[in-house]
């Protein structure tokens, strides 16, 4: 996160030299900025005070020197972040406000008396690999908007089900710490309710404050944001690359929205067609197939007609009831409508040399390209640091 000293905050210690909540708060920023663990700046003519003002510690002096020697680099920051925390002198403050695009967060003096608020901002997901892949996806940004020298620092927090829910809730009630939290909205159709782990995580960001932050992903699951280039290398496998080509059928029928829909890793298999009771789901499976040409409209309603009447969507009848149509007999005997990429796909991407992987606009859908934008900002201001400063 970057941090923003204002010059009211400097005024006031010109004032009065001996203000030790000012001098204590400043010694406490400087800290977290020689380790990295944040970035720091304020008005030129400020870093040029504050390098100079032998109140503060040594250590907390070469900050401020390298600051200053550096303001070429760092001076624009403040306007070209899109968030970013305002110190101010005021009690309890702990606000948002936002001006042109831009989310500030004003953060009164008295949370910065101690230190733990000031080291990494916390990133929560279900697992390492999401973590991973999140920062990948950065990389686009950050490389986009000039960012590309800005370190990022954090620390992990894994929630996954029924857990991240309530390690939000205690990152909230804490206000120890800057957390952002991920997680995908499990959505399998058009205009589907969002999960039920979701679901639970927004009930507890309800009474968050801006301390915290969630960033709901708009996809069926994290594995949906993966470019097709990098789908076709981790696929090999025969029924893994059956999965990628249908991936790839439905791109070539202008079906792109709806890859966000499909679940990568189990595809759809003939089990679940058979249970399949949601109206609005059956629809979208539908249209899927027809135009892939995975089954034509006239066998898609003979197989559900039979699924209804003679199986009431029971997948344990299927052995006991029997056809006299030989192609519905042969569909049944199948153990996949729509083949997945396999559960470790995510793992097979980020062991495949990711980080040697150059991601373009180009190579990604344009729901993809949306959250990759989304995500690459969020990442990139609320988890920036810098090099570990050396004291001089």
């Amino acid at each position: 996160m970057l941090f923003y000293i204002p010059p009211k905050i400097i005024s006031s210690l010109i004032e009065n030299s001996n203000n030790k909540k000012i001098i204590e708060a400043i010694d406490n920023l400087a800290f977290s900025r020689r380790n990295g663990y944040h970035l720091l700046t304020a008005e030129y003519s400020d870093l040029k005070f504050l390098k100079k003002f032998e109140k503060l510690e040594r250590k907390t002096l070469s900050v401020f020197s390298n600051l200053f020697q550096t303001w070429s680099e760092i001076g624009n920051f403040k306007n070209q972040f899109k968030t970013y925390v305002e110190i101010v002198l005021a009690p309890d403050v702990l606000k948002i406000k936002k001006e042109n695009g831009t989310k500030i967060i004003y953060l009164s003096i008295d949370y910065i008396q101690n230190f733990d608020l000031l080291n990494k901002t916390k990133i929560l997901a279900e697992n390492q690999g999401e973590i991973d892949f999140y920062i990948f996806i950065s990389n686009l940004y950050k490389n986009k908007n000039g960012f590309k020298h800005i370190s990022l620092n954090y620390n992990l927090l894994m929630g996954g089900g029924d857990t991240t829910a309530p390690v939000f809730k205690t990152e909230i009630t804490q206000k120890q710490s800057f957390c952002l939290c991920f997680a995908d909205k499990d959505i399998e159709y058009p205009n589907c309710k969002i999960g039920s782990t979701l679901k639970k995580i927004e009930i507890e960001n309800e009474k968050s404050t801006p301390l915290c932050e969630l960033l709901a992903i708009d996809v069926n699951e994290i594995e949906n944001l993966i470019p097709l280039k990098l789908l076709k290398k981790a696929c090999l496998d025969t029924n893994h690359k059956k999965g990628y080509e249908f991936v790839e059928k439905m791109k070539e029928a202008d079906l792109d929205e709806y890859i966000k829909y499909l679940d990568f890793k189990k595809g759809i298999s003939l089990k679940k067609f058979v249970e399949l009771k949601n109206i609005k789901y059956l629809q979208f499976l539908k249209e899927i197939i027809i135009k892939t040409d995975l089954l034509s409209e006239t066998n898609f309603d003979e197989y559900r007609k039979f699924i209804e009447t003679e199986l009431n969507n029971s997948f344990k009848k299927i052995k006991e009831k029997k056809s006299k149509n030989e192609h519905i007999v042969d569909f049944f005997n199948n153990t996949n409508l729509i083949y997945g990429m396999g559960d470790k796909l995510l793992n097979r991407i980020i062991n495949g040399n990711l980080n040697d992987e150059i991601i373009k606009e180009s190579d990604l859908l344009q729901f993809q390209l949306k959250e990759w934008i989304k995500i690459g900002e969020y990442i990139t201001f609320w988890t920036c640091g810098g090099s570990h400063l050396v004291s001089s």
